[in-house]
């Protein structure tokens, strides 16, 4: 579970021209307002944020926490706020906002398809709660909670948080009487890198390299040949020994998306790999020849790849003879 985000926000009440203090996610300034000057400057707070997605038995949460206090003596305040979840960052076609899925028809902008949480919730909606500052007592601020998904993408979340009556702004206001702030998660794995060469072009038993990449699904996950540069490397080394033995370059299916993730290759939302998320594993085409007797992948793979342990392999046998390597322990 991540540290909270707590937005603190300071406020004061009409009268004369005096200096405040304002303080806001860490920084502090100083600042000379007056009723007069303190009017609504469409200033908006922008955080990006790097967050790994939720795992099965692991949820990626995002705790979010709404203060409000007097810029005179710090007393806490009864602010109205609200949070929305409005979608993937624009442009949705771009795969560093889409994290390689390009069937965004609803995707899922929190774990399970589930709610923000918040105990006071006044919002009936899903993917927005509102609520006030003081609403859950004993505490002196809102704690709103947001269980990322399980598959990458940039989403952005928009929060505003609104003075009590008779209360301004005291700095970086969107109006005299509020405060805006939108957050994008970028949810996913970092460092991941692609498995150079072309897709779907070439013939295994002719290729002039040691492997090719030949994938389905491309229409809806154009970009599924990424790995960590521990398993690209291990997977280079295999097809070299793979074609030495066999005379033949080893096919290359599926191993995870640009950000990793769920890979959902039926474009369902569901984890039809039930692995293949962080760019540490990936599967081979039979290429005529079912799992169980392709001796020579298992030697190739166990010559790279120390087995995890005596008598075992990193080559997992699948349904229908498919081909699953580890190329790293997860």
């Amino acid at each position: 579970m991540n540290r909270n985000s707590l937005n603190r926000y300071l406020t004061y009440k009409v009268r004369s021209g005096f200096a405040v203090l304002f303080f806001l996610t860490g920084c502090l300034a100083l600042v000379f307002l007056s009723p007069q000057t303190a009017l609504a400057a469409g200033f908006i707070f922008r955080l990006e944020i790097p967050h790994e997605p939720s795992f099965p038995n692991n949820a990626g949460t995002k705790l979010r926490s709404f203060g409000c206090f007097s810029a005179y003596d710090g007393t806490p305040l009864n602010c109205g706020f609200s949070l929305t979840v409005t979608g993937l960052k624009s442009p949705a076609n771009d795969i560093a906002n889409n994290g390689g899925h390009v069937h965004d028809a609803n995707r899922p902008l929190v774990l399970n398809r589930g709610k923000l949480e918040y105990l006071a919730d006044q919002d009936p909606a899903r993917l927005s709660v509102r609520g006030t500052t003081l609403g859950t007592p004993p505490l002196i601020y809102a704690e709103v909670t947001h269980k990322l998904p399980e598959v990458s993408g940039k989403i952005e979340t928009v929060a505003t948080v609104t003075t009590p009556y008779g209360w301004v702004c005291a700095g970086g206001c969107f109006t005299r009487t509020s405060w805006r702030k939108i957050i994008t998660y970028d949810v996913g794995i970092r460092g991941l890198v692609k498995l150079p060469g072309p897709l779907n072009t070439e013939n295994p038993a002719t290729a002039a390299g040691d492997y090719i990449k030949v994938r389905g699904g491309t229409d809806t996950h154009p970009e599924g040949s990424f790995g960590t540069p521990f398993a690209l490397d291990a997977l280079k080394n295999i097809a070299k020994k793979y074609k030495k033995a066999r005379g033949r370059a080893l096919s290359i299916n599926d191993m995870s998306l640009p950000k990793g993730g769920l890979f959902d290759y039926r474009a369902t939302w569901k984890p039809d790999h039930n692995t293949h998320r962080r760019g540490k594993d990936g599967d081979i085409n039979q290429d005529g020849l079912r799992c169980l007797p392709d001796k020579d992948l298992r030697e190739a793979i166990d010559a790279v790849i120390k087995p995890p342990s005596k008598g075992k392999t990193r080559l997992h046998c699948e349904s229908g003879g498919r081909k699953h390597i580890d190329l790293e322990p997860f």
